[in-house]
């Protein structure tokens, strides 16, 4: 009887063990889910700022040569935009075109996973 007591205490022993070595390392796998994510979402993060840091300073470079006219003459055929909105329209396709040229020379997108809402403009909804 004593043997058969000692025989289950260590058996629940060895199961105890067990059970904590499994929840030890689920949560340090849930842990390494967390950080996975946080590096995720830091590096967006990184990349959005540098893209609108950046960006500023190209539209400047594409507007540049338009400082230097005195006068600019528009011609429309009636579709779409016109006037400054249609040479806005201009200065950032030439922006798109730039953009298309980096990730065809390094092979990826510098703005592959950047809300699609901050591309067109409108403000990024909170969390």
């Amino acid at each position: 009887m004593e043997a058969e007591a000692e025989a289950e205490a260590l058996r629940l022993r060895g199961e105890a063990e067990a059970f904590a070595i499994e929840a030890k390392a689920k949560a340090e796998a849930e842990q390494m889910a967390k950080k996975a994510n946080a590096y995720k979402e830091y590096e967006s993060a990184a990349k959005i700022d540098m893209i609108l840091e950046t960006l500023p300073k190209i539209a400047a470079e594409v507007a540049a040569p338009l400082a230097q006219c005195n006068k600019v003459v528009m011609v429309s055929n009636g579709d779409g935009e016109v006037g400054a909105g249609k040479l806005t329209g201009e200065v950032l396709d030439i922006i798109t075109k730039v953009h298309m040229a980096v990730s065809q020379l390094t092979g990826s997108s510098p703005l592959a996973n950047t809300p699609a809402s901050l591309l067109a403009g409108k403000p990024v909804a909170s969390k």
